[in-house]
């Protein structure tokens, strides 16, 4: 059975803007001081962007890609916990008007040699994504803007941005945002229970699972939605 989601409002009095990236402004929640909200709201240049390739709307500017990303990010979290290493990516908690909340991360001091650990980590973790079928651009080592990406607390690092902004060019050359391959994702799953079971234990193996059709639904939602430039030129077409 599905998880209760709490749909929120978008703004609460009192919540302070504490970072703005290319496609989300973050607030940090003054009733719970542990956790920020993701809104959502990509800059003019990334929906330029965006509008150049597709002639569709940005994906995080609709209701289906706030959702995907909900999903995504739990989907993320736990097969990053699958992997038990010392990275990790914070779970999406409660999904919200424009966006979701999530754990506030407070970076630690962490000596240069235990960084370059960690950043051969994050490499691991990449290997390990792009074998399961899930999205790494976030923290790619092709991508330039990755490690501001991360935050490190001691031993650990968190990977706090696993939303994409812009699209690149994929292994097949295509211009396209870093998709979910379901099929190689599930294969992965449904051959390593025990191990996911061992790692996460029942009660996340089942969000798990539910992560995983979730997103695979609203991705499908992404990919049949209606374009811009398709709709202006039926438009014109009737006239």
């Amino acid at each position: 059975m599905a998880r209760v989601i709490r749909i929120k409002r978008s703004r609460e009095k009192g919540d302070n803007v504490i970072g703005r990236g290319k496609a989300a402004k973050v607030y940090k929640l003054n009733h719970k001081y542990e956790l920020i909200r993701k809104e959502f709201a990509p800059i003019v240049p990334v929906k330029i962007w965006n509008w150049f390739f597709f002639e569709s709307p940005h994906p995080l500017t609709t209701e289906a890609g706030h959702i995907y990303a909900f999903w995504k990010r739990r989907l993320a979290h736990r097969m990053c916990k699958c992997l038990n290493s010392d990275v990790r990516i914070p779970d999406a908690l409660d999904l919200t008007k424009g966006g979701f909340t999530t754990e506030f991360i407070l970076e630690k001091f962490t000596p240069p040699g235990r960084r370059r650990k960690l950043y051969h980590s994050v490499k691991t973790l990449e290997s390990f994504f792009k074998y399961v079928g899930l999205p790494t651009w976030s923290f790619s080592r092709k991508n330039p803007f990755s490690r501001s990406n991360f935050i490190f607390v001691g031993d650990i690092v968190h990977i706090i941005d696993y939303e994409q902004s812009v699209p690149v060019r994929n292994s097949k050359g295509v211009i396209d945002y870093d998709r979910i391959h379901f099929e190689d994702l599930h294969d992965y799953i449904s051959g390593n229970e025990k191990l996911l079971l061992n790692r996460l234990g029942l009660e996340d193996v089942k969000h798990l699972h539910e992560a995983l059709e979730r997103a695979k639904e609203y991705q499908a939602r992404l990919d049949l939605r209606p374009k811009w430039g398709h709709s202006k030129s039926k438009s014109k077409s009737k006239r």
